[in-house]
Order: C-alpha cells, then sequence, then structure tokens
C-alpha cells in the first residue's frame, strides 16, 4: 500500500465525547488497495453505521448503512477479496 494512503486511514473519536458520548460521533476513513475508499459514521449510542464508497476509478460516493460489526469485518478483512465481497453485499443489501 503506498504510504499516502495508509496514512489516510483512521478511526476518530473526539475527545469530549468520552465525557458526553450520547452527543459522540465515531467516524473513520479507510482505503482499501483497489477497491476503493470507505468513509463511516456512527452515533455512540446507536447500533447502525451510516458509510459512504468510493470505488476506484469512479467519481460517485455510494453509500449503505450496515452494523458495527459488518463494518469491522470489512476493515480487517484478511484478502481484497473478502473485503470487495462484503462491499458489495451490504451495497446489494442498500439497493433492495
Amino acid at each position: 500500500m503506498p504510504e499516502g494512503q495508509e496514512e489516510d486511514s483512521y478511526i476518530d473519536l473526539p475527545i469530549w465525547a468520552t465525557r458526553y458520548p450520547r452527543w459522540g460521533i465515531v467516524h473513520g476513513r479507510h482505503h482499501i488497495p483497489t477497491v476503493g475508499t470507505l468513509m463511516h459514521r456512527k452515533g455512540w449510542l446507536s447500533a447502525r453505521v451510516q458509510v459512504r464508497f468510493l470505488a476506484v476509478g469512479q467519481t460517485r460516493w455510494q453509500t449503505f448503512t450496515t452494523d458495527w460489526i459488518t463494518m469491522a469485518e470489512i476493515i480487517t478483512a484478511p484478502t481484497l477479496a473478502e473485503a470487495r465481497t462484503l462491499i458489495s453485499l451490504c451495497l446489494t443489501d442498500a439497493r433492495a
């Protein structure tokens, strides 16, 4: 993975949100080589994660909502094929 893209990946929770979790939003960005870029946000108490996905070579963001467990599986997928498959399944569910 090129250095610049690896440094662009992050997960962030503002420090003030630890005192006021009801208003805290966890957000992040993850670049998956040859697949695309995921930007996500999740309310501290919410069970759902809102995700925007930009495929490599595309100019239009696609959106879907999923649970945090699936999002964690996408981020930590051991292979690019598994990450691509999980994203495709989430996008298919969003269209249905």
